[in-house]
């Protein structure tokens, strides 16, 4: 029984009323793949291509990836299905969000090379385990080093900034430690970053006191 179904004029696929759980190859790509062999509907835009699941072994292969393409989205309506699954490895040729969520709606969009990744209205950008880090180095309070900090003389900064700015890094300051805000994946790479430049801090600190 169909899962979803297609609009080409809108270029969404919604999710029908109920759904609570959607597999990328059979709900979407192969149902996709016989909608446009219905009627007319080859005359709209691909929705879809792939690539992967190659054999790498006996009993191995590849995992496949999924690209929504053309501007096709999926779209989910909270008053239908509150919270929906989707497995494996779903992405756009865009490089945003696969899913158009109206009403409430939430989705979780399982990725083979990542852990499952939960968007939606009330979601939270960090998770709890990086909140607790987050907060625990904004809070941090070593007495000693904060003492410090006041004392060190102007030349030491100048010499951190230059260092930093050499290497390519753009200094920003967080809790008075000079630290690359400028290029990252995710907020785990901000909170590795911070951690990376405080020890480099406290050492240039200990050099130069």
């Amino acid at each position: 029984m169909a899962k979803v179904i297609f609009n080409g004029t809108t270029k969404l696929i919604q999710i029908l009323p109920g759904v609570s759980d959607i597999n990328v190859i059979s709900d979407l790509y192969s149902e996709w793949k016989l909608w446009v062999i219905r009627e007319d509907n080859s005359k709209y835009p691909q929705a879809f291509r792939t690539f992967g699941g190659d054999d790498t072994s006996g009993s191995q292969v590849a995992p496949q990836y999924f690209f929504l393409t053309n501007g096709w989205r999926i779209l989910i309506d909270g008053n239908d299905t509150d919270y929906v699954i989707f497995a494996t490895n779903l992405y756009t040729d865009e490089n945003d969000t696969p899913f158009v969520l109206t009403n409430g709606a939430q989705v979780s969009n399982k990725l083979s090379d990542s852990p499952v990744v939960s968007v939606g209205a009330n979601s939270s950008a960090l998770t709890t385990e990086q909140n607790t880090q987050l907060m625990n180095l904004t809070n941090y309070d070593d007495t000693n080093l904060i003492n410090k900090i006041d004392d060190i003389p102007q030349n030491v900064w100048e010499y951190v900034n230059r260092s930093l700015t050499n290497i390519g890094v753009d200094v920003q300051f967080v809790n008075g430690i000079p630290v690359d805000l400028s290029d990252f994946n995710n907020h785990q790479d901000i909170l590795d970053e911070i951690n990376s430049k405080t020890k480099q801090i406290k050492n240039t600190i200990i050099a130069n006191s």
